[in-house]
């Protein structure tokens, strides 16, 4: 069995497996390496770009790499890094020559001892020209998000165990508000309706649809879903896992076969979750916890490949036990202050 999950040529339902047959997932995933790779198989007309947050490096020295070697990207400050800064690529596709230039810029990060620790996101923004002008497409991929939004944060944290400090204040998660909206979403007949019910009037969020141009879908530049709560890395090979599954939410949100009656039955049960807290608190503990089953549902809808879906489960099982970060670090006193 052990053979068969890692052929991308297979595509096995996950969440039925049972006893020695979960157990050899398990181990597999324990034992698995993520690689880097010269292409991911993304459809050539899927557009993406990144933001690498930084910090403790001189500003002169990135800046002459940058311009000696990536003339193309761009360095530029950040108020919430005021030690580091934030390197952004240009519209990227899925060529060797990008990944090629993202690992040098993930190499020199590395060889400087840049920091990415504690306060540095590494936000990835996927071409909305991708979902495109068919409303239904919209209305299950922000279904898909919120169904999955705490196993894609823990995913997020990439290399580390757990969240940046600051993750809520410039990511704020988005489950309960868009629970409290699906009655539109679902009743909407038309992009325009759609647009409405996104909550974009701000950037911090974990989702963010303030890039999307909904008047002009046709657009590359400057038409994009950014997805803000990704730990940073100097990791390639975590930065093309993370562009991976996004694409992939977005690629199986555009599929009309995806079953959109299974999506309202969990949305159902998440909604009645969500009246068992009593705060906050108790809703984003969710959010540290590895849920083995979500994660494996997760990955059996959005993949059609066994390895894409070990690739996945490697990022968000790293660790195992159930980890949280001090107490002190999140709190309610974000929304008091």
């Amino acid at each position: 069995m052990t053979k068969e999950l890692l052929s991308s040529n297979n595509n096995d339902i996950l969440r039925n497996l049972k006893g020695l047959d979960k157990e050899k997932l398990l181990q597999l995933i324990k034992n698995f390496h993520l690689r880097y790779h010269d292409t991911l198989f993304l459809p050539p007309e899927l557009t993406f770009g990144i933001e690498i947050e930084y910090e403790d490096l001189k500003w002169e020295k990135v800046e002459e790499f940058i311009n000696r070697n990536n003339p193309n990207w761009n360095l530029k400050k950040d108020a919430s890094i005021p030690l580091g800064g934030e390197i952004t690529s240009p519209i990227l596709t899925d060529k060797k020559e990008y990944w090629q230039e993202l690992k040098n810029i993930c190499d020199f990060l590395k060889k400087e001892k840049a920091n990415t620790i504690k306060n540095t996101g590494g936000h990835v923004h996927i071409g909305a020209q991708m979902l495109g002008n068919d409303y239904n497409n919209w209305r299950r991929f922000i279904k898909l998000y919120t169904i999955y939004e705490q196993i894609l944060f823990r995913f997020g944290y990439g290399d580390k165990l757990h969240y940046r400090t600051k993750i809520l204040v410039y990511s704020d998660i988005l489950q309960s508000e868009l629970i409290s909206k699906m009655w539109k979403f679902n009743h909407a007949k038309s992009l325009r309706e759609i647009e409405e019910f996104f909550p974009h009037q701000t950037k911090h969020i974990a989702l963010s649809f303030r890039h999307v141009s909904f008047a002009d879908m046709s657009k590359r530049d400057m038409n994009t879903i950014e997805f803000r709560f990704p730990n940073c890395t100097v990791e390639e090979a975590i930065w093309q896992n993370n562009i991976n599954v996004f694409a992939k939410m977005i690629l199986a949100a555009k599929n009309p076969n995806l079953d959109e009656e299974y999506l309202d039955y969990l949305l159902k049960e998440l909604e009645y979750l969500f009246y068992t807290f009593n705060n906050f608190d108790e809703i984003f503990a969710r959010y540290q916890r590895i849920d083995l089953p979500k994660a494996l549902e997760f990955a059996d809808l959005i993949f059609n490949n066994n390895l894409d879906k070990i690739n996945f489960l490697r990022q968000y099982l790293k660790g195992y036990e159930e980890i949280l970060p001090p107490q002190e670090e999140m709190t309610l006193a974000r929304y008091q202050s």
